[in-house]
């Protein structure tokens, strides 16, 4: 995903956590979800050649899914700590947390950066 930004060559992106197996219901709007703030990181939080890291994390947390995408890029939110709002993929997010059930928060990653979260209930999968 990273690569079609062209930043391949100055972001690392790394996942972290136990695989967790989702049904199409829910794991379709979650990486729709996870593309659109990477997409966002990618073209926002690293300007003029800007090098660093994305780092996506999941984790089950009782009978949630727990997702983070965070970045030490230059910060994307507004002075009060809120997500930049209006755009279409800030629509987008809240569309796909909404259709997961889910909730959703942004904060300012200390020394730099966002952190972007998401916790949905957590899949029931018949095996």
């Amino acid at each position: 995903m990273i690569g079609a930004f062209g930043v391949e060559d100055r972001v690392i992106g790394r996942v972290k956590g136990p695989p967790i197996h989702f049904n199409l219901d829910t794991g379709t709007p979650l990486a729709l979800l996870a593309a659109e703030v990477i997409s966002n990181a990618c073209k926002h939080a690293f300007p003029g050649g800007r090098q660093g890291k994305i780092i996506i994390t999941v984790q089950e947390v009782g009978e949630q899914v727990r997702l983070r995408i965070v970045d030490d890029g230059v910060g994307s939110l507004t002075p009060s700590g809120e997500a930049v709002k209006g755009g279409m993929g800030q629509r987008l997010i809240t569309n796909f947390v909404q259709q997961l059930n889910g909730t959703s928060r942004y904060e300012a990653r200390k020394g730099g950066g966002t952190i972007f979260e998401v916790t949905l209930p957590s899949p029931k999968i018949n095996t």
